[in-house]
């Protein structure tokens, strides 16, 4: 933690400067919960929710990272590579086209 100190100090300045930036808020919350900063990270979370209630990425920060670390991105159907991801193979697997 002791590294990323100077780090956390400029986004805590830039963040009083500019107190309506949610992305800015929304990077020193995830700093600080990297930091283990828990209780400043939700404060600056509630201080996301307040100006941006559907906030995605504040609400990631709520629900806190998976067993295995932060959640995945989920495909929408509607999403070019879910389409690319979901078609299914012109050949079985294993075989080469020629």
């Amino acid at each position: 933690m002791a590294a990323d100190q100077p780090l956390l100090d400029s986004l805590r300045k830039a963040v009083e400067a500019m107190p309506d930036d949610v992305p800015l808020r929304v990077h020193l919350a995830t700093m600080l919960m990297r930091a283990g900063l828990r209780d400043e990270a939700i404060r600056q979370v509630g201080a996301v929710l307040q100006r941006d209630p559907g906030n995605a990425a504040a609400l990631a920060l709520l629900a806190g990272p998976g067993p295995a670390g932060p959640p995945a991105p989920r495909l929408i159907p509607q999403a070019p590579a879910y389409r690319i991801l979901r078609r299914k193979p012109d050949r079985p697997p294993g075989t080469m086209g020629g």
